[in-house]
């Protein structure tokens, strides 16, 4: 949801691509990444909630991810949790110059 210094709602987006959204960060360009639990995926929006791409996806090697940071260089620090395996494959991954 995107809401005005008021705190009144503006609009919504998402919803078409995101499963369970977890995480959010905002990059230097003013795109908006999303971990998506749900959908295995950090998905990319447009500062007016327009899906751009999916910058990391299953077949990249994540699951579960439930956080995310990026760095200056265009880094993205993932945080993953794995119910399946009683919290043993609980990890943090770094992907390098992900856009």
């Amino acid at each position: 949801h995107q809401f005005d210094p008021n705190g009144r709602h503006i609009h919504s987006f998402g919803r078409e691509r995101l499963s369970v959204p977890m995480g959010m960060q905002i990059s230097s360009n003013n795109n908006l990444y999303v971990a998506d639990k749900g959908g295995n995926s950090v998905a990319v929006f447009s500062q007016l909630g327009d899906f751009q791409h999916y910058a990391l996806t299953e077949e990249d090697g994540i699951k579960n991810p439930v956080g995310l940071t990026l760095s200056p260089r265009g880094c993205i620090a993932l945080v993953q949790h794995d119910p399946d395996f009683g919290g043993d494959k609980d990890a943090i991954k770094v992907f390098q110059k992900v856009t």
